[in-house]
């Protein structure tokens, strides 16, 4: 009996190919329970409102965010009277905060401003991770707040890493987790999400938890697709630039 060989360069291509599949196979299971990849791409714009729970507990703040495609994104929430608003317009991240001693509209740099620029990506990091360079692993299954999940590693281009935790048996995104480094400690933030709903033919989460040197939480009573939503919210006074 002859034996079938492969010359190495074929086989470690074949083995690359089949990983890659891997991942994108659950990428589609994962755009189907959400509504459908067309579905997803057909929404324009998105209003989030509800409470945000301040980290020790005893407050809660009133939160809207809204984002339209391709990567504009504004947050703004109230307190005490005063208004907490940062904000992406496609070129500029700004931040307002008295609390902070950021009276006026100030610009952002830096981490601050990866931070919020990575909040502006309309789709997702799962959503066109390729073209976004983003690379994208299947590294096993693993238990999320005990649920069987496909565990997937995503290296951006400035090569952080993030994990993703997508459960085996709805399809849907549980969490992820990001390790960062701060001048006290190294250490993981954890996004937890949940209460998934139907709006207009998608699935969005309803409530969000954020676990790291302290804990946050986020509750949404109100999701708007495709409402109509002028550039100019997101763009920080000019007299202020």
């Amino acid at each position: 009996m002859k034996r079938f060989w492969l010359p190495g360069a074929i086989f470690f291509a074949l083995v690359v190919n089949l990983g890659a599949q891997t991942v994108d196979e659950i990428l589609v299971k994962y755009y189907d329970a959400l509504g459908g990849l067309d579905k997803l791409k057909s929404v324009n714009t998105i209003i989030q409102e509800g409470v945000f729970a301040t980290p020790m507990g005893n407050a809660e703040l009133q939160v809207s965010i809204k984002k339209k495609r391709p990567n504009k994104w504004i947050s703004e929430m109230s307190f005490q009277g005063q208004k907490i608003v940062q904000a992406y317009d496609g070129n500029v991240a700004w931040m307002q905060n008295p609390m902070m001693g950021m009276i006026k509209p100030t610009a952002l740099t830096g981490d601050q401003a990866k931070q919020v620029i990575q909040q502006a990506q309309f789709d997702g990091e799962l959503v066109n991770y390729k073209e976004n360079g983003v690379a994208l692993e299947f590294v096993g299954m693993a238990e999320f707040e005990g649920m069987n999940s496909y565990k997937l590693q995503a290296t951006r281009p400035d090569s952080q890493q993030v994990l993703f935790y997508i459960d085996k048996d709805t399809n849907l995104l549980m969490g992820t987790e990001v390790p960062v480094k701060t001048p006290e400690q190294q250490m993981t933030i954890t996004v937890k999400l949940g209460d998934y709903e139907e709006i207009d033919g998608l699935f969005y989460p309803h409530s969000l938890e954020v676990l790291g040197a302290q804990k946050m939480s986020f509750v949404f009573d109100n999701i708007e697709l495709n409402s109509d939503i002028p550039d100019e919210l997101f763009i920080m006074p000019a007299e202020e630039k």
